[in-house]
């Protein structure tokens, strides 16, 4: 399977084409930063966008033009860009995810697991990572909010305290720090116990690799928006 990387100069970017180059599986097709700096047709079969948020739609417009399946691991979208990605998965296959690790999509399983049975339980989330990442809360923050949000109706985030906490207040929390790659952590908490779920991200590797096992999902897939959840469904 031949992949086109988006975003090939940056770190990610560049690890990527490291896994592909040392892959039985895989083949490098090529790479770009900018859309406007392809200058002669390029031949693939699964574009990964590892690029800035800024070139998103740029990147959709290519891939879309060129009729083949993308998978986007950029972070920072806005609603403006869900929007733009949920109008052109009806032309072309898009895997979006803000996070390409399998163990998170276990802590989310988890969550689902425990939040029935602790209803009346305090819910804090803290994400860490390096002192370079741009936006914040993480995406992967976000996705656990939305999950939690799935079971309590009435939750709200709250990124900052400035009385005491409302029952329904959900904290997410920003750290960032040195070279940490990835850290998720959901506090359960009454008076009297605690209950802690955390993930952390060893290497920035298992998001390249998590990003390759999109491409192989997606590459036989008709037109249409996927998720982890779908590539877990598969893998089980």
């Amino acid at each position: 399977m031949r992949i086109l990387i988006s975003g090939i100069s940056g770190k990610m970017g560049q690890l990527l084409k490291s896994d592909i180059l040392s892959s039985n599986d895989f083949e490098f097709a090529g790479g770009f930063d900018l859309v406007e700096d392809i200058k002669e047709p390029l031949i693939f079969d699964v574009c990964v966008d590892f690029s800035h948020v800024s070139q998103v739609n740029k990147v959709i417009d290519y891939v879309k033009h060129m009729n083949k399946p993308l998978v986007i691991a950029t972070t920072g979208l806005s609603d403006d860009h869900f929007k733009y990605i949920d109008q052109a998965s009806k032309s072309i296959a898009i895997f979006q995810s803000y996070n390409y690790s399998f163990g998170i999509q276990v802590l989310l399983k988890a969550l689902q697991s425990v939040l029935p049975m602790i209803s009346d339980f305090d819910i804090e989330i803290t994400e860490k990572h390096h002192q370079y990442k741009v936006d914040a809360p993480s995406g992967t923050a976000i996705t656990i909010y939305e999950e939690i949000k799935k079971q309590r109706k009435d939750a709200e985030p709250i990124y900052q305290y400035d009385s005491q906490r409302k029952s329904n207040q959900v904290g997410i929390h920003s750290l960032r720090a040195g070279s940490i790659v990835g850290e998720h952590e959901v506090l359960l908490a009454t008076k009297d116990e605690m209950i802690t779920i955390k993930h952390e991200a060893l290497s920035k590797q298992i998001f390249t690799q998590g990003a390759l096992r999109a491409a192989k999902f997606i590459n036989d897939k008709k037109s249409g928006l996927y998720h982890m959840t779908d590539l877990v469904k598969e893998m089980l």
